[in-house]
């Protein structure tokens, strides 16, 4: 569940619904460890974006949020060691898989 301020209410029924279901562990990220879903959630991720530079368009946030997101699945692929082979038999297509496809 990812979240800039942590209280909006969208990620917050994503988290009841994914405690509803039961099997679901809930990883959050945000940038406040007090936040709701960071209460509610089974990992926390914190980030400190710098100031937004339009008002309260989340246009830093955003970056951090993606960048944390790719990180996380570039650890959890090592992890489960997934590597080229893998990714390449499983790619939908577009130029990466082009390319996976050619090497």
């Amino acid at each position: 569940v990812i979240s800039h301020s942590g209280a909006s209410q969208e990620p917050l029924a994503v988290i009841e619904h994914a405690r509803w279901l039961r099997k679901v562990p809930i990883i959050a990220i945000t940038s406040d460890p007090g936040s709701p879903i960071a209460i509610n959630a089974d990992q926390v991720i914190c980030y400190n974006a710098p100031e937004e530079e339009v008002g309260k368009v989340p246009a830093n946030a955003s970056l951090y949020q993606v960048a944390l997101a790719n990180r996380l699945v570039i650890q959890t692929s090592k992890r489960l060691e997934r590597g080229l082979e893998y990714l390449s038999s499983r790619h939908p297509g577009g130029a990466i898989g082009q390319a996976y496809r050619k090497g």
